[in-house]
């Protein structure tokens, strides 16, 4: 199996390709996917383009698009969806906080999709959470990523602390106040 990962044109402030790609690859070995390899030279910015690199790589090969439920929604906006739908299969993976509605599994379907929803949770690990969260220092690990990744992120200070509040109110400067009587 290929995994890479791609830029969202629907996402703002997205982390360099070549970090999210090689973070992709510490999570398949933290996961011990054997069968599983990056291949990040098929990262497009268009869904459609990278298809039509797996296709090119692999011609005989049935190919099945995995999409994380988050996306399901945005689907119907891609780029050439329907030329994605005819060239693969989905396979869609539930996500914490993410429903899969029936109206968004109809309107793929109109569109032509073939899908099957993973009969599995995968580990809620999510770039999202960990930049919400707040990287804590000194933290060795934080629930939304491996080790591995948190270590390279950190390395890499991909995602910096947020701000924290100074726990030492600054004294604004008094202002006397002087009444005319008239």
């Amino acid at each position: 199996m290929a995994v890479w990962a791609a830029d969202n044109p629907f996402k703002s402030g997205q982390t360099r390709l070549q970090h999210r790609n090689h973070m992709l690859g510490l999570l398949v070995q933290a996961l011990l996917c054997n069968n599983v390899g990056v291949e990040a030279d098929l990262s497009e910015l268009r869904t459609v383009h990278s298809l039509a690199k797996a296709r090119a790589r692999w011609p005989d090969v049935a190919l099945t698009l995995v999409i994380g439920a988050d996306l399901v929604p945005q689907m119907p906006k891609w780029f050439e969806i329907q030329a994605i739908l005819a060239e693969a299969d989905l396979l869609i993976m539930p996500r914490s906080g993410y429903e899969i509605t029936p109206q968004d599994l109809e309107t793929l379907s109109q569109l032509g999709a073939r899908y099957t929803i993973a009969p599995f949770v995968p580990p809620a690990i999510s770039s999202t959470d960990y930049r919400r969260q707040g990287r804590q220092p000194g933290l060795a690990e934080t629930p939304s990523v491996t080790n591995s990744i948190a270590a390279y992120i950190h390395q890499h200070n991909l995602y910096p602390c947020p701000e924290q509040p100074d726990p030492k109110p600054t004294r604004k400067a008094r202002t006397s106040r002087t009444s005319e009587s008239g």
